[in-house]
């Protein structure tokens, strides 16, 4: 099996603030019940952090159980966006009717494992020797000079890389491929029938496994690919026995994809300078349209209508460019505002109209 350096340093040049540095409150998250089935009008208007809120007792036993590993004990908790995902997929498994023995094997086989095997560790030591190579050829080039400080950074921070030890899961890792390689990924629930050794008796167990549908076969063999979801047929995209399927895009789409405008939307606070001033307008009724210049194989423009005649907002199209530009999924945009003028807007961080310093 290959390692995963490509990915950790795509992952470390292009999508790790977002999931690993953001901060969110527990308590901006979480309420006395339970509250997700939010309609998209209700959202709309709503000025919380996050609009649709999880039981907090519900956390507090799951913390309780060992199922969140990375959860701050302190009054004022804080969890990363990649940990909020994770939260998610417990609770689906939860409405499910999962057992707390499937939740805590799902922790394991997801969360533990990848500290266990120190995958994010030795992948980074991996990166950094690539790096340096790399810098010996070219020592100028500016990407490489920052991802090696970045990679440096967390090598030397004892709390940082403690983190990234934990964000850094198997669970997490496959969020991670799906959107930057395009992987089609899918976490699965099957039941198999196992023979207990204690009693000689075959029991029916449920298990976890994850589908693995790569867009580009050079990503083919890594790590994330050691196990053979064998019940699965790739070559007509079709099971072969009855599984709980819970597709990757399901994940991305529910942290980033609301129609959420407010300003203390967390997925509206991490975005660049720019884009936020992109929301700004939105919230006036002042953009009519928004273009994203997306990149597949070729650049391609897509249209997003944001207002029609009558001032209404298109929450549908609200959702889809907040996906794009939550995961930097998109090379840069226009919005066409009310009196005509066109406003421009990018995902670039680095970007000198995306500095706080800028007038």
């Amino acid at each position: 099996m290959e390692p995963l350096t490509q990915l950790f340093r795509s992952t470390i040049e292009n999508f790790p603030s977002l999931l690993l540095e953001h901060r969110v409150k527990l308590a901006d998250i979480t309420s006395e019940k339970e509250v997700l089935g939010l309609t998209d009008d209700e959202i709309l208007v709503s000025e919380d952090v996050f609009p649709r809120r999880y039981e907090l007792e519900t956390l507090r036993y799951w913390r309780k159980m060992g199922l969140l590993p990375f959860f701050d004990h302190s009054k004022h908790a804080y969890i990363s966006i990649s940990q909020m995902m994770w939260l998610r997929f417990l609770s689906e498994l939860k409405n499910l009717g999962a057992s707390i023995a499937l939740l805590k094997e799902a922790n394991y086989y997801f969360i533990e494992r990848g500290y266990r095997d120190e995958v994010a560790r030795l992948n980074l030591l991996e990166l950094k020797k690539k790096i340096i190579n790399e810098l010996e050829i070219t020592p100028n080039n500016p990407i490489n000079i920052q991802t090696l400080k970045n990679v440096e950074h967390i090598l030397n921070d004892r709390l940082l890389k403690y983190s990234i030890q934990i964000d850094f899961n198997y669970f997490n890792l496959n969020i991670i491929d799906h959107v930057i390689n395009g992987t089609d990924v899918q976490f699965a629930v099957t039941s198999e029938k196992l023979l207990n050794k204690e009693n000689n008796e075959v029991e029916k167990k449920q298990t976890l496994s994850v589908i693995r549908d790569h867009k580009d076969t050079k990503f083919l063999n890594t790590v994330l690919d050691s196990d053979n979801a064998d019940f699965y047929d790739f070559e007509k995209k079709a099971l072969k026995k009855p599984a709980i399927l819970f597709p990757a895009k399901f994940f991305i789409e529910d942290v980033f994809g609301d129609c959420s405008i407010s300003e203390k939307a967390f997925n509206i606070i991490i975005l660049t300078k720019t884009e936020k001033e992109l929301f700004t307008e939105i919230r006036k009724r002042n953009v009519k349209e928004v273009k994203l210049l997306i990149k597949n194989d070729k650049i391609v423009e897509m249209p997003y209508s944001i207002i029609d005649e009558k001032g209404k907002l298109n929450t549908e199209s609200i959702k889809k460019i907040k996906v794009l530009m939550g995961t930097k999924n998109y090379e840069k945009g226009f919005a066409k505002l009310s009196d005509g003028s066109i406003k421009e807007f990018n995902p670039n961080s680095y970007d000198p109209d995306n500095s706080l310093e800028k007038k």
